[in-house]
Parts: C-alpha cells; sequence; structure tokens
C-alpha cells in the first residue's frame, strides 16, 4: 500500500514538474539592454536577476565553479530575455532548468552529465589528433635528416623550391652533422620521439659519439655566426670541451600551444644553442627554410625592405595555417553587407570585448561570445580597416581564436578549442585566495605547492594569462620546470614527512614511498642505496622569503678526526705559500655536520617577495669626506643653462 502511495506521489510530482516546464512565462518576453564584458556567468546571472525580476542562477551548486566562473561577452539591445536565454545556454553548451517553488518561478543554468561526457569526449579525440600528427610530422623529419648522405646532388637541387628546409640541411655541415649524432647517439632520437628532456653527458659517450657531438657543435656556432653576422665565426674558430649535450631544451612544459603544430624539438651543447627541429612541410617550416637559403645564398642578414617582406609573407602562411578550422559566414547575407570602419576609433583596443563593444555600436548585430584568458597574457590584435561586416567579424574571430555563426541579426562566436581551454582554467576563488594573500605580501610557500599542483596547461596559461596574478606573484618562479618538479614532489609528502624536511637531520629518502622515490629521482640523480636526506631551509633576504630545498649525500660529509684534539685552530707553518687552513674538530663538536664536501645531489631555490619593493633612487650622493673630481666641460662645449 505504500509502495502504491510512493508511486502515485512521484507520479504527481513529475506531471506537476512537467506542466511548470511547459508552462510559458510571460515575464520572459521582457526586452533587455544589456552588455557583459568578459564576465563570470554567476555575475551576468545575478546582474539580469536585478535588472529583470526574474530569478537566475548558475551552477548545481555554490560549488560548482566550472559553470559559475565561465566567462561570457555579451552586447544586446532591446532582446527578449527568452532569446538571451537560449543563446546563452547554445554558446555554452549548457541548458535551462525551470523551478517552481511557493508560486515562484527560477531558473538555473547547468552543464548536464551529457554534456559534460561530450566535452571531455572532444577533448581526448583533440589530443590524441594532435599526438599523432605531432608523431607522424617527427617520424618524417627524423626520416629526412637520416637520408641525408644518400640525396644525390640532382635530388637536393630539387628540395630549393620543394622542401626549402630540407635543403639547406642537406648541403649545409649542420644538417650532415645533426644526422650523424642522432646515429651515434640512440638517446637522442628516444627523446625527441617522445617529446621530453634530457641531459647527456657527453664524457659517458663513445669516442665516435663523441666526435659527432663536437662536429655538430661547430657546425651549429658556425651557422649561427651566419645568421647573426652574416659571416662565419672568425678564422681558427674553435670549441671549447663540451661537457653536455641537451635535448628539448626549449620545448614549452605545455604542448597545447600553436608552434607545437610545427616545433618538434631541439638538440644543443653547452657551447650554445643547436638548431631547432621543424615540420619541414609546415608553413612555419618552408619560411624558416626561405630564410636561411637567403642569408646562406646572399651571405648576409636581410636588409629592413627584405625583413617586410618575409614577415608579410610570414603573416600570410601564418594565417592560412592557424585559421584552417575557420568556417566562413555566407558571403551573400544582406545583415554583412554594411561597410563600418574602426578608424575613427579613439579607444585603445586591445581585447576582445574591446572589439566586439565598437562592433555592437556601429551595428544592430547582438553579439554573445564566450571568454577565456589570452595566452601567456597577450592577445592577438587584428588590423582592421573599412570593411564590411563579413570581413571585419571573421579577423576578430581569426585573431581571437573564435568560429563565428550567424542566427538572424545574432553572432556568437565560440573558441575553436573551448573543449580544451576549459581545462586550462582555475576556480576565481583560489585565484582570488592567491592575489589577496600576494597583495598582502603574506604569500607562503603552502600557497606555492598549491600553484604547483596544478597540470602545466593551467600553469601555463591562467598563471601566466592572468595580468593581475604576474603583477603580485612571482609566477615565473614556475617557468623553471625544476621549480615545478620539487613543489610537486613536497607537496606529495605526508606532513609528518614535511616537518621532517625542515628538522636538522632532514627527511631520509628510505621514509619515502616507493612512488615518492620514482619522482624524486626524476629531479635528480642518485645511488638510493647511500644515505641521503632531502631538506627544507628558510632564510629571509633582502625582502625575500627564500626557501632551499637540497638532497643531501651524508656518506660526503666532511667527518670528524677520530682522534682526539684540541679546541684549536692550527695555523700554517711560516715558510708555506698557501691560504688553506686545516680545521681541527673537537671531540664532541658537531659542527662539522654543517660543511658539506660535495654532498649536495640536488639543490634547488624558491623566493617569495614578503615586502613591496622600494623604488629605484638612481640620484647619487657622495658619503662625507669622499674625495669626488671635477669633471670639466670640452673646451668648445657652450655653456649650460
Amino acid at each position: 500500500m505504500r509502495l502504491h502511495i510512493f508511486f502515485l506521489a512521484t507520479l504527481v510530482l513529475t506531471t506537476t514538474l512537467v506542466a511548470a516546464e511547459d508552462a510559458p512565462d510571460a515575464r520572459l518576453d521582457q526586452k533587455v539592454t544589456y552588455q557583459a564584458k568578459g564576465a563570470l556567468l554567476h555575475t551576468v546571472c545575478e546582474e539580469l536577476t536585478q535588472k529583470t525580476g526574474v530569478a537566475m542562477r548558475s551552477g548545481s551548486s555554490l560549488k560548482d565553479w566550472q559553470v559559475r566562473d565561465r566567462k561570457v561577452t555579451l552586447f544586446v539591445k532591446d532582446m527578449p530575455l527568452r532569446d538571451v536565454h537560449a543563446n546563452l545556454a547554445k554558446l555554452l553548451r549548457f541548458r535551462w532548468t525551470k523551478f517552481d517553488s511557493k508560486g515562484l518561478t527560477s531558473y538555473r543554468i547547468i552543464q548536464d552529465a551529457k554534456a559534460r561526457t561530450e566535452e571531455e569526449s572532444l577533448r581526448v579525440a583533440a589530443a590524441e589528433e594532435k599526438t599523432q600528427k605531432r608523431t607522424k610530422a617527427l617520424a618524417n623529419a627524423l626520416g629526412e635528416i637520416h637520408s641525408i648522405g644518400s640525396l644525390k646532388p640532382e635530388d637536393i637541387d630539387k628540395l630549393k623550391e620543394t622542401n626549402p628546409w630540407l635543403h639547406v640541411l642537406a648541403t649545409q655541415p649542420i644538417g650532415r652533422s645533426l644526422s650523424q649524432l642522432i646515429k651515434q647517439v640512440p638517446e637522442v632520437r628516444a627523446a625527441l620521439q617522445e617529446r621530453r628532456k634530457a641531459s647527456i653527458e657527453v664524457s659517458s659517450l663513445s669516442p665516435e659519439a663523441q666526435e659527432a657531438v663536437q662536429a655538430y657543435a661547430k657546425a651549429s656556432m658556425e651557422l649561427m655566426g651566419k645568421l647573426v653576422s652574416g659571416h662565419q665565426g672568425e678564422p681558427g674558430f674553435e670549441l671549447v670541451k663540451l661537457t653536455r649535450l641537451e635535448v628539448n631544451k626549449m620545448v614549452v612544459a605545455d604542448p597545447d600551444g600553436q608552434e607545437a603544430d610545427f616545433f618538434l624539438g631541439d638538440v644543443s651543447t653547452d657551447q650554445g644553442p643547436g638548431i631547432p627541429l621543424f615540420d619541414s612541410t609546415s608553413q612555419v617550416g618552408r619560411f624558416t627554410g626561405k630564410l636561411f637559403q637567403h642569408v646562406i645564398d646572399t651571405d648576409q642578414t636581410p636588409d629592413q625592405a627584405e625583413n617586410q617582406r618575409l614577415n608579410t609573407e610570414m603573416e600570410a602562411l601564418m594565417q592560412k595555417q592557424w585559421a584552417g578550422w575557420l568556417v566562413k559566414l555566407p558571403e551573400d547575407d544582406p545583415d554583412l553587407v554594411k561597410t563600418i570602419d574602426y578608424k575613427d576609433v579613439k579607444k585603445r583596443l586591445v581585447t576582445l570585448p574591446d572589439y566586439l563593444e565598437i562592433l555592437a555600436e556601429k551595428s544592430d548585430l547582438q553579439l554573445f561570445s564566450d571568454h577565456f584568458r589570452p595566452e601567456y597574457g597577450t592577445g592577438n590584435q587584428p588590423t582592421l580597416a573599412e570593411s564590411k561586416l563579413k570581413a571585419i567579424i571573421e579577423a576578430i574571430a581569426i585573431s581571437f581564436e573564435k568560429q563565428p555563426t550567424k542566427t538572424g541579426k545574432i553572432i556568437r562566436l565560440e573558441d575553436h578549442r573551448w573543449f580544451e581551454k576549459r581545462s586550462w582554467e582555475v576556480s576565481e576563488a583560489q585565484l582570488e585566495r592567491w592575489k589577496k594573500l600576494a597583495k598582502q605580501y603574506k604569500l607562503t610557500l603552502s600557497e606555492l605547492v598549491e600553484m604547483a599542483s596544478l597540470s602545466d596547461a593551467q600553469i601555463e596559461h591562467t598563471l601566466y594569462g592572468d595580468g593581475e596574478m604576474g603583477e603580485y606573484i612571482d609566477v615565473c618562479v614556475f617557468c623553471d620546470e625544476r621549480n615545478r618538479q620539487v613543489l610537486r614532489f613536497f607537496g606529495a609528502l605526508s606532513s609528518a614527512q614535511q616537518l621532517a624536511s625542515q628538522a636538522e637531520q632532514g627527511l631520509s629518502i628510505e621514509a619515502l614511498t616507493p612512488a615518492q622515490l620514482v619522482s624524486l629521482q626524476g629531479m635528480a640523480k642518485f645511488d638510493p642505496a647511500k644515505p641521503l636526506v632531502f631538506r627544507l631551509g628558510s632564510d629571509e633576504i633582502d625582502g625575500y622569503r627564500w626557501h632551499t630545498f637540497t638532497l643531501v649525500d651524508l656518506s660526503l660529509y666532511l667527518e670528524p678526526s677520530s682522534e682526539p684534539q684540541e679546541d684549536t685552530v692550527e695555523a700554517p707553518a711560516e715558510d708555506t705559500d698557501t691560504d688553506d687552513e686545516t680545521h681541527v674538530v673537537p671531540d664532541g663538536d658537531d659542527s662539522w655536520k654543517e660543511e658539506l664536501a660535495q654532498g649536495v645531489a640536488g639543490e634547488w631555490s624558491i623566493r617569495i617577495p614578503t615586502k613591496a619593493p622600494e623604488p629605484c633612487d638612481e640620484s647619487y650622493e657622495p658619503e662625507p669626506g669622499e674625495d669626488v673630481p671635477e669633471i670639466s666641460p670640452a673646451p668648445d662645449a657652450a655653456p649650460s643653462e
């Protein structure tokens, strides 16, 4: 009986909700004029609620920042609220839900499970496509380099037009030496294929491999000499002894940037930078090949006119390559044939909302756009002249990576990589907390550990991309991958382990879990069988709080003498010509533990500002009694006014 009543109540409730969903709400017919410039979605809902009297919320709860913190730009004029709702939901791929409580109707915009699954599927598919594309491009590049020695002269001549970058490699010592280096040092090929950094000790290589490294370094320096000065290095140019071979030293931590579409890696030495590996079939690869070839053929760097021509060609090539995703607006749309001009705009246009605001003022279009932080804190500014609306909208779309669609008078601009960029975002509450502490100079190591726990993409695009973060926080502490690693390692330690690392004796690596030990081995090279300790020391110097992490091999400490010694320091003999002193450690004195003899297996230093920097005073006041020489004017100099 109770079960029957439960099902009956459920049926009645469901019927009531469905009826409520279907019942029209006349309040949504009211027309709205509203604008938002990169505003958070929950802020937009709050402002529209105040403006219209229709209660609107965002996210499934206050903790659903992935919905509440979505940023949007709107410029609408006399638009029915119902249409504002519909276009917001369509732009963000969310949906509105309607609730009736005590006779009051409210609306909430959410991302349901189906939409979340779609977003994740698109993200995974894009990552797989990029990986496959890069793997294929790198395999082709390595194959081209491998085949350099077997190319016939007539084939090399053809490459000048068909593949300029490969032509440079095939005709210059740099290409042949790089080919030999990759053959002699398999670790170089492996690191390039896996897109990881590698540092190889040259002394550990075979004599043939060391010779290949030497030849590659010399060829690199000669080619760089041509590019920089227009001629080869000085006669008799010789390399110093090489110690390290670096692979992917210039590869950025985040692989999602546009440069990753053509930049495949790099090989360099401690003598200087080598050359980057390009996808020779890409537009950038072709352009770089032509530039190098011009320098080689003319034996001089491009002049101003040639530079301008090359830059124009480069911009056209880059736009062609990076705007391949753009689906253009219809050519015959009567709403887009109107000509407008941005020349009379006196306001400095920087961000996407800046451009859309002027577009809204000069047209009768209703504009909706999603909004993400510009990569690395800089926006791509389109060059606009007197043009038709279609051309202007597409120029803005390409510059800010948006895909435009049009329905009636409505233009929606959706980021063509929205599903990737959403994964780069960070909770606004988290960012505001960090910024508040930073402004008060109260950031601690704990906050840096929190920041380091973000993904590389979040650090690259959100921390670096937030201009205010860069103003108050030394975000460049994360530029060094080693800093990210040590902060993440420290964050993975338990509270007890962190406390032990700050004690005098340090944290023994024997107390690490297998996963923690593997993480530490990725940061420094050491023998885990030795008595190693991980230490954290802190000190405040010149307005900065310095945190120094060290990995110390205790077996290499200066051991105290086993013989009883007096508490003295022996002076060197009078007839010796040395500055060395022999320190005799007294029995029972443990001060020797503070002295290291090549015992540091790894060291990382991170600083946090503790006060505002003092203004730079370039004026100079001599100290009392300081002898300041007078400077006489030149004989022909006119007297100063």
